[in-house]
C-alpha cells in the first residue's frame, strides 16, 4: 500500500482491460480532496491510500465494490517487494514459536 497524491477525482476502483485475458485493478481508500495553494493558485488534489495488481480476467468494478476489503487484502499481499514478503514471513513464524513455546 502507498499514499498517493492526483489531480483528477479519484473513485475507490478502477479496472482496465489489458486486451490479453488479463486487467489491472487499482483500490483507492480514505480518499481525502486536498486543497493545494502555491503561487500559481490554488489547486483540488485527491489523496488516497492506494493498491494495484495486474490479476486474470476482466472484474467488474461492482464485483470489486462487492468485495472491497478482500480485493484489498489480495491486491496488497500481490504487490508486497520481496523484502517485505520475507519480513512478514518472520514476524509470523516468531509468532507462532511464541504461542507454541518453541525455541527459534
Amino acid at each position: 500500500m502507498r499514499r498517493i497524491r492526483s489531480a483528477t477525482e479519484l473513485s475507490a476502483v478502477h479496472v482496465e482491460d489489458l486486451g490479453n485475458g488479463c486487467s489491472e485493478v487499482w483500490l483507492y481508500d480514505n480518499i481525502a480532496e486536498t486543497l493545494v495553494e502555491d503561487e500559481y493558485g490554488s489547486q483540488v488534489f485527491w489523496d488516497a491510500d492506494s493498491v494495484n495488481a495486474v490479476v486474470a480476467g476482466v472484474p467488474s468494478e461492482d464485483e470489486i465494490e462487492a468485495a472491497f476489503e478482500d480485493w484489498w487484502n489480495r491486491l496488497e499481499e500481490a504487490s508486497l517487494t520481496d523484502a517485505e514478503r520475507f519480513e512478514k514471513l518472520e514476524a509470523q513464524v516468531l509468532f507462532t514459536a511464541l504461542m507454541t513455546d518453541t525455541e527459534v
